[in-house]
């Protein structure tokens, strides 16, 4: 079962924002709505995100991950990311 994941990515000096997308097209499917911050609609856990992700960060650069409980959810934002996430 698939869910919803809210990653910040601070790549560390010397990695490209492709090399993080590459890692985030490991999910079902993501949205990202700001520089690095992601929405990760995925069947890995946590623990499998921070591993990928680990490495891209480690010495200067952040990782957070939490599961997001979007069914519980209000704001306000672009219509593409309402339709994204009832698309889910």
């Amino acid at each position: 079962m698939a869910d919803f994941f809210l990653i910040y990515v601070r790549p560390r000096q010397g990695v490209l924002q492709a090399q993080v997308q590459d890692k985030m097209n490991l999910a079902r499917d993501w949205f990202r709505f700001d520089p690095n911050v992601w929405i990760v609609f995925s069947t890995s856990d946590e623990g499998k995100w921070y591993a990928r992700l680990a490495p891209l960060v480690r010495q200067n650069g952040a990782v957070f991950i939490c599961r997001l409980d979007i069914a519980r959810s209000q704001g306000w934002f672009s219509k593409e990311l309402w339709l994204w996430i009832r698309s889910k």
